[in-house]
């Protein structure tokens, strides 16, 4: 790859600006993925952490992690975004890096919530929502919500389901953000509606 010529060339200097590179791959392959080219962010990425990712510290190698996780999911690979976010949970520090690890806690609770598993959803969404909370992360921690109280109503708990929708909705109206949650209650199909924050 185009990566590795460069690590050849550059060697002190690519070990040296590994985290730089790394957050500009990080953003190209959110750029393609938003073009639907998941298949080719996820390479890139896969090929970025096979050339520099010795170099980068483990909070960097979960933030990318994280990321390749995302795309496995969108791409159906369930399994492959259960084992990259599996990184981030036995590797990190909760106290150190909170919103990395609840950003791989949310995606495994997408997991669960997508294969049926609620309550284990449920489990995954909580930890990650303390986390947000705790670091005042506030437009994350409304999709926790939302996406606990999505968890809740397909548990048949639907005062918990509601109690987690007010949290979500009083927080996005404090942040004037839209709010198109209500549909969730209505006829949309739950497997899509999780949000992946």
């Amino acid at each position: 790859s185009g990566l590795r010529v460069a690590a050849e060339d550059l060697g002190d200097e690519m070990r040296a600006h590994a985290p730089l590179i790394s957050e500009a791959m990080r953003l190209l392959a959110d750029a393609w993925s938003g073009r639907g080219r998941l298949r080719q962010a996820l390479d890139l990425l896969d090929d970025t952490r096979d050339e520099i990712g010795s170099y980068l510290s483990l909070a960097d190698q979960a933030r990318m992690l994280n990321d390749i996780g995302w795309l496995h999911y969108r791409l159906g690979d369930y399994s492959s975004c259960v084992d990259s976010c599996k990184f981030t949970t036995n590797t990190l520090n909760p106290n150190e890096h909170p919103l990395v690890v609840a950003q791989a806690l949310n995606l495994l609770g997408v997991i669960a919530f997508n294969t049926s598993r609620y309550d284990e959803a449920v489990s995954y969404y909580e930890q990650g929502a303390f986390l947000r909370e705790r670091e005042k992360d506030q437009n994350s921690l409304a999709g926790s919500y939302n996406n606990l109280a999505l968890a809740h109503q397909a548990k048949g708990e639907y005062d918990k389901a509601l109690e987690h929708l007010g949290y979500d909705l009083a927080r996005r109206q404090a942040q004037n953000q839209p709010l198109a949650l209500l549909s969730h209650f209505g006829g949309r199909s739950q497997r899509h509606s999780a949000q992946i924050f």
